[in-house]
């Protein structure tokens, strides 16, 4: 009867499997890292994106109050109207830092949103 592997032929066959392993691991990470990039990329776009859809929206809005200034302050009043206006401008996206939370993931922190003179006042 011919003789089996030796521990040693054994142990070179799973250090070589190991190693093919580890390799493959490494290959692994670095793809996940460039697809944590290719991510971080998409959300960045897509606030990009968001910030001018809102800053299209308001600049509309303001285009419109302009147009028909006249009939807003016929049916209301000029303070009315100069609110209006300035509660717009105010409701311009303004983001103001990026914040890095402890998993090295960020999110956009928001200034200037407030409830005060929004749609409470019935205007719009």
């Amino acid at each position: 009867m011919p003789a089996g592997n030796s521990r040693a032929n054994l142990r070179a066959a799973a250090t070589v499997r190991i190693q093919d392993e580890r390799a493959a691991a490494r290959d692994d990470d670095a793809d996940r890292e460039t697809n944590r990039e290719f991510k971080r990329a998409r959300v960045l776009a897509a606030e990009q994106h968001i910030i001018q859809q809102q800053t299209n929206s308001v600049a509309t809005q303001i285009r419109l109050f302009n147009e028909n200034r006249d009939a807003f302050i016929a049916v209301h009043n000029e303070e009315t109207y100069m609110r209006a206006i300035v509660g717009l401008l105010n409701s311009f996206p303004q983001p103001s830092r990026r914040i890095v939370d402890g998993n090295g993931t960020s999110s956009m922190a928001w200034g200037g949103e407030s409830s005060e003179g929004s749609s409470s006042d019935g205007i719009y």
